[in-house]
């Protein structure tokens, strides 16, 4: 009988084997749960990573295909003006609409040139330093103001918001800090908001400023977009006789001297390849009896040297970009002055786009 009793084992020692066998079992789990976590993170990131690197990538495919559009913009607009460099019109290259080209592996390419000078220039409503000596003595707006209201009102703006509008867009274009006209919006105003800022007091780069601007809703804006531009190296209005498409263009312009069925009247008589000189446009049946200034007439032309590219290049993998680029003739070349890659714009300094213009 204590043969058998030593060679039990002690019955401490035999409840603690499947416990531990237990603790050990779980710790096993827990690693093995953890292992597993940890990876899947891991493969989770890296397929993350690959595919930033991989949209990464098609957007830089894309931005050159759009970047090397402009180049071809260029032979294009260069081909326009070495035809005709006396003028520029609605029946040239340039003016073909929108062009889609398939490249390689699938991708879409699609473009489009507009001219700048056939759009109402928001830039140019600040006075120019010819009218600054009469302005001051007389109080008046300067003439691309006045014109840009007429503008607003030929677009059924509201008057009362047609004039703060313009008076605020001039003082946010000025260099001072003095409000200029009773609607007008300098820093206190702009200031005294929740989310306080300052006055440009410089030139817009994009129509999309204008939402910072006193008296600029979104809805007044969308209506207006199709009829205004922003041109970040000119500060002066100029319009292009021949390619304007929008007779409230023509009413702003020589108001409060034309109507709408006169303006429409002066695009009908519109040779196909368009009016030789500004003289040969004011013989139209549609300037019968009215009598265009002097200062009106110095800010048209017949010759455009700023246009816009839009450009939209899609990937086979649905990767979209969307650029915007502004190029202007300069010395017998074609110069990108601002180039917007989706919402973002490379702004051109003044200082760098030069003060004559």
């Amino acid at each position: 009988m204590n043969k058998h009793l030593q060679q039990r084992p002690p019955s401490g020692l035999a409840r603690a084997w499947p416990r531990q066998s237990g603790v050990a079992l779980i710790t096993v789990l827990l690693v093995v749960a953890l292992v597993s976590m940890i990876a899947v993170d891991m493969s989770e990131r890296l397929r993350r990573q690959l595919t930033r690197t991989s949209t990464l990538m098609s957007l830089d495919a894309a931005k050159w295909v759009n970047i090397g559009a402009e180049g071809f913009a260029r032979k294009i607009l260069r081909q326009d003006f070495d035809d005709s460099s006396d003028k520029t019109h609605l029946s040239q290259y340039w003016a073909s609409g929108e062009v889609t080209a398939p490249l390689e592996s699938g991708a879409i390419f699609t473009g489009e040139l507009s001219d700048m000078r056939s759009c109402f220039n928001l830039n140019g409503v600040r006075a120019q330093e010819s009218e600054l000596a009469q302005l001051q003595q007389t109080g008046e707006r300067p003439l691309a103001a006045k014109q840009f209201l007429a503008l607003l009102e030929q677009l059924e703006v509201d008057s009362y918001q047609a004039e703060i509008m313009v008076d605020s867009l001039t003082d946010w274009l000025d260099a001072d800090d003095f409000v200029n006209q009773s609607g007008g919006a300098e820093d206190s105003e702009y200031q005294s908001r929740v989310k306080p800022y300052l006055a440009a007091n410089s030139s817009l780069v994009d129509i999309g400023e204008l939402r910072a601007i006193n008296g600029f809703n979104q809805a007044v804006v969308d209506r207006i977009a199709p009829y205004v531009c922003v041109v970040p190296a000119t500060r002066q209005w100029l319009l292009n006789v021949n390619t304007v498409e929008q007779p409230e263009q023509f009413v702003a312009a020589f108001s409060p001297n034309m109507t709408l069925s006169q303006a429409q009247q002066l695009m009908d008589d519109r040779p196909r390849d368009g009016f030789d000189t500004v003289d040969d446009m004011m013989s139209s049946q549609a300037f019968a009896g009215i009598e265009i200034p002097a200062q009106v007439k110095a800010g048209l032309t017949v010759l455009s040297d700023v246009f816009l590219l839009k450009a939209e290049t899609r990937l086979d993998d649905g990767t979209k970009l969307r650029t915007e680029a502004l190029l202007k003739h300069d010395s017998n070349n074609w110069t990108v002055i601002s180039r917007r890659f989706g919402g973002r714009v490379e702004r051109v300094l003044d200082s760098e786009a030069g003060e004559s213009q």
